[in-house]
């Protein structure tokens, strides 16, 4: 499967918890999700030379990791603990900054 997709017992301990488990778990599998998106496009990014490609690569990386920080904000307000980053995920790298604009 896809990096970062929910497996379908995910979905289905999603539909099935109670609403205040639901709204944690939600954004625990939401997180993974929005962090695969973000070398999907970091990778577009370092191989196209098309502008609209560009613009919408660079615009994913940025909405992605805003999203990504509200969501572990929410889990903290929740008195959750935050997700863990993934080594493999490469957060931590700037791909997308790298190129002109």
């Amino acid at each position: 499967p896809m990096p970062g997709m929910a497996t379908p017992e995910e979905i289905g301990r999603l539909y099935d918890a109670p609403p205040e488990e639901a709204d944690e778990l939600f954004l625990r599998l939401m997180i993974p999700h929005h962090r695969a998106a973000v070398p999907m496009a970091e990778a577009a990014l370092e191989r196209t030379d098309r502008p609209e490609v560009r613009q919408l690569a660079e615009a994913i990386v940025s909405s992605q990791r805003a999203e990504i920080g509200v969501m572990q904000d929410m889990l903290r307000g929740m008195g959750a603990a935050p997700v863990e980053d993934e080594p493999s995920m490469n957060m931590g790298t700037d791909h997308g900054q790298q190129h002109e604009h």
